[in-house]
């Protein structure tokens, strides 16, 4: 509660409610928020043909509320609601230009449905980002550690792109990319980055679906066709005969 408070903005409420009776963790919460904050308890009119039970938090008289399960409709739970009224600090907007990438940007723009992103360089490549949100990372980067941000994209390899994974698994991911659906057996034999039996491909990168759902990348070179599945995601287990049934 004490970490959440500051994204509540002046005049903003908080319903606070819990699955359990216990005093401790309804009523005497109250209390804590009346000695830790400045806030101001809401107080709702009952009708009595609800059979909701108002309580009184025994400090300072917030009001909450108990639905009882034998008394109406439900699981039961405690339901209470205050009104914070200290101001806020305001965030103040940063200063920046942006990093879009226009050239990587235009060598991977087919991979993504939409057009509203920007492309960003980080330490494994490029990614991408809704256009609205890069003045909100910049302002993230000045209170918490960014582990990740953004959709992975790949990287530009000669006059080639090398596709991250990410975008294969991507709800964002064009639909039109050029794609092989693949048979349980062959699905299962990508995921442990064995030879899915496909030949035939003209020379290019392709998305590799099963029911309709995205597992990875393979490249077919003419000869042979290479598996861009990580390695760190292939099945390691021995898959038999039985398990594509």
């Amino acid at each position: 509660m004490a970490d959440v408070w500051p994204a509540l903005k002046e005049d903003g409420i908080l319903i606070y409610a819990t699955c359990s009776y216990s005093q401790q963790e309804d009523e005497d919460i109250l209390d804590w928020l009346g000695d830790d904050f400045e806030v101001k308890p809401l107080k709702v009119e009952l009708n009595k043909e609800w059979g909701v039970t108002e309580t009184l938090s025994p400090k300072h008289s917030y009001s909450g509320y108990r639905f009882f399960p034998n008394r109406l409709k439900g699981e039961g739970f405690f339901i209470a609601a205050v009104q914070k009224k200290e101001e806020q600090d305001v965030l103040k907007p940063v200063r920046f230009k942006s990093a879009h990438d226009s050239k990587a940007h235009t060598q991977c723009r087919y991979l993504l449905k939409h057009e509203n992103w920007l492309c960003l360089s980080d330490k494994e490549g490029y990614i991408a980002i809704n256009n609205k949100h890069e003045a909100d990372g910049h302002i993230l980067k000045q209170f918490v550690y960014l582990r990740k941000i953004g959709l992975q994209l790949g990287s530009p390899v000669k006059n080639d792109w090398l596709p991250a994974h990410d975008v294969a698994l991507s709800i964002d991911k064009n639909i039109d990319l050029h794609a092989v659906e693949v048979n349980k057996e062959q699905a299962l034999k990508f995921l442990k980055k064995e030879d899915i039996g496909i030949d035939g491909l003209e020379k290019g990168w392709y998305l590799v679906t099963y029911a309709g759902m995205g597992l990875g990348w393979i490249k077919a070179l003419g000869n042979r066709v290479n598996n861009y599945l990580p390695k760190n995601w292939r099945i390691r287990m021995e898959i038999t005969d039985t398990d594509w049934a």
